[in-house]
Order: C-alpha cells, then sequence, then structure tokens
C-alpha cells in the first residue's frame, strides 16, 4: 500500500498572494462589463422582465411544493370543524331534549 503525502506536508515558504490570480487587462474587462451591465440595467429596467419571466416559470414549482402543506392544512381544518359542528349538533340536541 502506497502512503500518500497529506497537503500539509508539502507547504512551501512562498508567499500567498506572490502569483496573481488574473491578468489586470481581464479584471478591467470585467469591471466595464459589470459596470455596463449596471447601467443598461438602470437604463432601461430589463431586470424587471427578468425577474417577471422568472417568476413564471417557477410558479408552478412553487405550487407543487405548497402543494402537500396546503393539503396538510386544509385538512386538519375540515376535520377540526367537523369536530365542532358534531359537538355542537350534540350540545343542540341536549337542549331540545330539555
Amino acid at each position: 500500500m502506497v502512503r500518500k503525502d497529506h497537503k500539509v506536508s508539502n507547504i512551501s515558504s512562498e508567499a500567498i498572494f506572490s502569483v496573481r490570480s488574473t491578468d489586470p487587462s481581464r479584471f478591467l474587462i470585467s469591471i466595464v462589463f459589470c459596470l455596463s451591465l449596471i447601467f443598461v440595467d438602470l437604463r432601461f429596467n430589463t431586470s424587471n422582465y427578468i425577474r417577471g419571466y422568472i417568476q413564471d416559470l417557477y410558479s408552478p414549482l412553487f405550487f407543487l411544493i405548497e402543494l402537500p402543506k396546503t393539503v396538510l392544512n386544509n385538512t386538519s381544518l375540515v376535520f377540526s370543524s367537523r369536530e365542532k359542528l358534531r359537538i355542537n349538533l350534540e350540545k343542540l340536541k341536549k337542549e331540545n331534549s330539555k
């Protein structure tokens, strides 16, 4: 069985951030792209349209997710109101028999 070295055993004395993660030009392009998206959204309200379409797509899914909870709540309501009606009926029968 070959024993592998743990990742902690290969720690170097090199600084953590000595190697740049991205090229500065890529970073600048990313910033400009993000700012342009923000500007377009503020100017034309495109996020409202996108949110509307997403809500239309996900509303049936949310309905299916909430369905078991709704069914359980309604069935407990039906049984509790049925029990209350039965108690009221017995009470009225007792009053009528007097």
